[in-house]
């Protein structure tokens, strides 16, 4: 038995801000295709930057199965999806209920596919993802996971949101229990119990001032845009800027409170998923951190995007990989003899979906 890889990162921000100036001018001068190439290239930085007990990551990725990935959901996705919206109010001759047909299938298709893309991602990333020469994959396909998601996603919206813990924490175990890492398994026992308290507070510090600010607003002025045929005098106008002023203003220190609190659920639920998260039967995640780590992170994006006109966004990769790289453990040991190469088959393409959404953080 060995002691369980000790994960390090060592990569310069600098580093990868040369790698996304290159990629960003030669996504310029392609039109935007050279940028499937230039994420597997600071893909491989990221993963080689990384290693476990000593040995650097390997991202085996090409720019091409990212390529053919997208040009795929184009095909699949996009192009149906442009169909279906011009043949509905053809179809029906009301165009209302054509319209609120066609936005509804539509709606539902997304937050389905946004499942599927998901777990395909972390089935493409594992399946390109190598150590001592040993890969990882998923066992499903994740159509199965996009129905999984898909109702989890309208738990949290009929209950407005305060099904979060659980949708969450039922989210990651169905995920983590998919994974493989070679060939041992791994498994997730989140309990969304413990992540009640600072969510709720959350919840109820943010969302209940906000219904009682919207809904003062509209008791006292809700008139006025229901009878547009009246014109308001300029004492009822001068009124109305400052309720919206108040309003406004409101809403920025909700917000601000709400982001504080957010992250202290962040922190609460990154612990309770990565420390009940095992690694075959001796090796469990440990993830270190804390409410004001986060709470830094994000204002550290955030001023890297105003203060650079925007281009610091190239930086976001780099800095969402570093945060958790350098903050998660592995812990207990393992006999290296287990650790055998898996026998999952990777896609042939890389994660298109989650790409076309934008819910991908690499």
């Amino acid at each position: 038995m060995q002691e369980a890889p000790r994960v390090d990162f060592n990569g310069l921000a600098g580093d990868f801000f040369l790698i996304q100036l290159g990629n960003l001018a030669l996504s310029i001068l392609t039109l935007g295709i050279y940028r499937f190439w230039g994420k597997a290239k600071y893909r491989r930085f990221l993963w080689g930057q990384t290693t476990l007990d000593g040995d650097a990551l390997e991202y085996r990725g090409t720019g091409l199965e990212l390529f053919i990935g997208a040009i795929l959901v184009i095909l699949l996705v996009s192009i149906p999806f442009g169909l279906i919206s011009l043949l509905m109010p053809m179809l029906i001759a009301d165009k209302g209920i054509a319209m609120a047909i066609t936005q509804i299938a539509l709606v539902l298709a997304i937050y389905y596919l946004i499942g599927v893309g998901q777990y395909r991602s972390w089935r493409y990333l594992l399946s390109r993802t190598s150590w001592r020469g040993i890969r990882s994959g998923m066992v499903e396909q994740g159509f199965s996971f996009g129905l999984f998601s898909f109702g989890l996603t309208l738990a949290s919206v009929f209950s407005v949101g305060l099904a979060t813990p659980w949708v969450m924490a039922k989210r990651w175990n169905r995920l983590v229990r998919d994974v493989r890492i070679g060939s041992l398994p791994m498994s997730g026992e989140a309990d969304h119990r413990p992540l009640w308290k600072p969510f709720l507070l959350a919840w109820g510090v943010v969302v209940v001032p906000m219904i009682a600010f919207y809904a003062w607003f509209f008791f006292n002025y809700g008139e006025m845009f229901t009878r547009p045929e009246q014109n308001p005098s300029p004492e009822d106008m001068k009124q109305l800027f400052i309720a919206i002023g108040i309003l406004y203003l409101g809403l920025i220190v909700l917000g601000f409170v709400g982001a504080m609190l957010f992250a202290n659920y962040q922190a609460a639920y990154l612990k309770e998923t990565f420390n009940k998260t095992r690694i075959g039967d001796t090796m469990a995640l440990r993830i270190d951190v804390t409410p004001w780590q986060i709470i830094r992170y994000y204002l550290g994006n955030i001023a890297l995007v105003l203060f650079t006109a925007y281009l610091g966004v190239i930086l976001m990769p780099y800095r969402y990989w570093a945060f958790m790289a350098r903050r998660v453990w592995i812990d207990g040991e393992y006999d290296a003899a287990t650790l055998q190469q898996t026998d999952l088959a990777g896609p042939g393409q890389g994660d298109g979906l989650v790409d076309a959404f934008d819910v991908s953080s690499f």
